[in-house]
C-alpha cells in the first residue's frame, strides 16, 4: 500500500513533526510505501 503523509509546519521539533515521525515508522514498519 502508498500512503502520502502531507507535513506543513515551520518548526521541525514541533509535536507535529514527532507526530509524523511515529506515524511514518509505524506504516513503514508495517510494510507501506510512504513518501
Amino acid at each position: 500500500m502508498r500512503v502520502l503523509v502531507v507535513y506543513c509546519h515551520p518548526v521541525p521539533e514541533s509535536y507535529c513533526a514527532a507526530i509524523r515521525d511515529t506515524a511514518v515508522e509505524v506504516l513503514r514498519g508495517r510494510g507501506w510505501d510512504g513518501r
